[in-house]
């Protein structure tokens, strides 16, 4: 299991060849986190790239709909950001052996879409 200097992890959620996904708690605040890790080291790769344009869009956006982000750091082979773990699961691990209920998806996506216009008309 991989260090990362004040975070003690618990389970590992997710890994393929490009990033690994963890849930740890942040030991300053004993608050529970995941961590999202990328293990390129090369700041200008656009995998950290993309991993640190992510970082900064969550962190401007503020809603009861995003997770909150706390940080962005380097470690020893790579990056990664530490975010608010809300407890949810995958989707994936949600439709292991369920249908989807189109009404909750649609409420879903209302959500989501009502979320989006107030966010356009803020700029």
């Amino acid at each position: 299991m991989h260090v990362f200097e004040g975070y003690e992890i618990k389970e590992k959620i997710h890994t393929n060849s490009d990033i690994e996904i963890y849930r740890a708690i942040d030991k300053s605040n004993s608050r529970s986190i995941i961590i999202k890790k990328i293990p390129i080291q090369n700041e200008f790769h656009p995998s950290i790239i993309n991993l640190k344009n992510e970082y900064e869009i969550l962190k401007y956006l503020s809603s009861n709909l995003i997770v909150k982000v706390y940080s962005f750091q380097r470690y020893s082979n790579g990056f990664f950001f530490a975010y608010e773990d809300t407890g949810g699961i995958s989707l994936k691990q949600y439709s292991d052996g369920k249908k989807f209920h189109s009404i909750n998806f649609t409420k879903s996506q209302f959500d989501w879409q009502k979320f989006y216009l107030k966010f356009i008309e803020k700029k």
